[in-house]
């Protein structure tokens, strides 16, 4: 992955269920954010887990969306 400096980033947490529902939410989330300049990048889990190791581990998924700077072109970012 190529991270291009003078673009703006964005990270939110998309849960780490998905539904019929879930999946449609996060589709015109997506494309509300597109329409403001966010272009989807990546998807990329975090696992968070407890400070002694005895309680379950959590895996939490997050979509990561960036502005592009109007002088790079579209696809400088793989």
């Amino acid at each position: 992955m190529i991270i291009q400096e003078d673009a703006t980033y964005n990270i939110e947490s998309i849960g780490r269920v998905f539904t019929s529902k879930t999946r449609e939410q996060l589709e015109n989330r997506l494309n509300a954010e597109a329409r403001d300049g966010w272009y989807f990048h990546s998807v990329f889990s975090v696992t968070e887990t407890s400070c002694f190791g005895f309680q379950k581990m959590n895996t939490y998924y997050m979509v990561l969306t960036r502005v592009q700077p109007p002088h790079a072109p579209s696809d400088s970012i793989t």
